[in-house]
């Protein structure tokens, strides 16, 4: 319960930040408006998350967060990240992706039952290497379409040494192509009807006038002893 509450908070962070590596502006397009001029407007560059048209499914990987695994494969395309604690202090990222063709993510890490309420909002299929004992029973109760990598090593999932990683279990890849792959031959669905879990805008959106508005040029987030995130806003190219 605690490590839902956690994330809950999280997801609340990164919609009052307005971005999380790739994410930004998350904001309601009903609720708020923009401001300037059209000749303004039409020099602010521009930013799409996704497509909202497509009804491709999402695909959410378990990312590793352990600083010897840095840098991490495949954030940059992801279209929203959860940060969420597991053990020992460590942190691990559900990379949610939709519509992209990484040529590697990861490195990929085992699955825990408190990010599986994030995996199941967004209809995604969900790609994992190992999990809990709670996890493996929660993927099987709830009907979780899953790619394994205990299962799929070397057919969806693959190894990459050149991470410098001290441990096997810091080794685990895959790609879009592969997961793909693995998504037609395991009969899953790859098309959804799940609307999208936030509103996104690519017009440049003015909050400044608002009177609890705060800037967030820089952002820290403490998790534990072992984990701290630190996020600094990129203006020319309105990301974190």
């Amino acid at each position: 319960m605690k490590m839902k509450k956690l994330a809950i908070f999280i997801i609340l962070v990164l919609v009052i930040v307005g971005g999380y590596f790739g994410v930004t502006k998350l904001f309601n397009k009903e609720s708020h408006g923009g401001s300037g001029t059209k000749e303004q407007e039409k020099d602010e560059p521009k930013l799409q998350i996704f497509d909202e048209e497509s009804d491709s499914r999402v695909v959410a990987v378990m990312i590793n967060n352990r600083h010897q695994t840095w840098p991490h494969a495949g954030l940059q395309d992801s279209f929203l990240n959860y940060e969420i604690l597991v053990e020992g202090g460590v942190t691990r990222i559900l990379a949610l992706f939709k519509d992209k063709d990484v040529e590697e993510i990861g490195s990929i890490r085992s699955s825990r039952p408190y990010f599986l309420d994030y995996a199941l909002e967004s209809d995604a299929v969900y790609v994992h290497w190992g999990g809990s004992d709670q996890a493996y029973s929660d993927i099987s109760s709830l009907g979780i379409d899953h790619l394994d990598g205990m299962a799929y090593e070397n057919s969806y999932f693959f190894r990459d040494t050149s991470y410098n990683a001290d441990m096997s279990e810091h080794t685990g890849f895959s790609k879009s192509s592969l997961i793909n792959e693995g998504i037609k031959d395991l009969g899953f669905r790859n098309k959804t009807n799940s609307t999208p879990v936030f509103n996104y805008s690519i017009e440049s959106i003015d909050l400044s006038t608002r009177e609890d508005s705060l800037r967030a040029d820089e952002v820290n987030l403490w998790y534990s002893w072992y984990t701290e995130t630190d996020y600094t806003y990129n203006e020319e190219e309105k990301v974190y």
